[in-house]
């Protein structure tokens, strides 16, 4: 990987670790288990529609939904 798209991916990250309370490794889990793309941290440009769906997938799992059905309300939801 390049490391112009490494730092770029690591400062992705940073910013939407601290926009919603989400520590980066829980974002890369959230990442490897497909509740949300590798494409939506790497689009810079839609990072309102990232930090909406990361907050929904807090609230999700702060609720008591599974990884399953929180992929399940998602897959309906758009």
């Amino acid at each position: 990987m390049n490391l112009a798209v490494k730092n770029q991916n690591n400062s992705c990250f940073g910013q939407l670790s601290k926009m919603t309370g989400i520590d980066i490794d829980t974002i890369h889990y959230f990442q490897d288990v497909g509740l949300i793309k590798k494409s939506m941290v790497e689009n810079i440009m839609d990072m309102s529609t990232t930090i909406r769906h990361l907050k929904f997938v807090k609230r999700a799992l702060k609720l008591g939904f599974s990884v399953s059905e929180i992929k399940n309300l998602l897959f309906y939801i758009k």
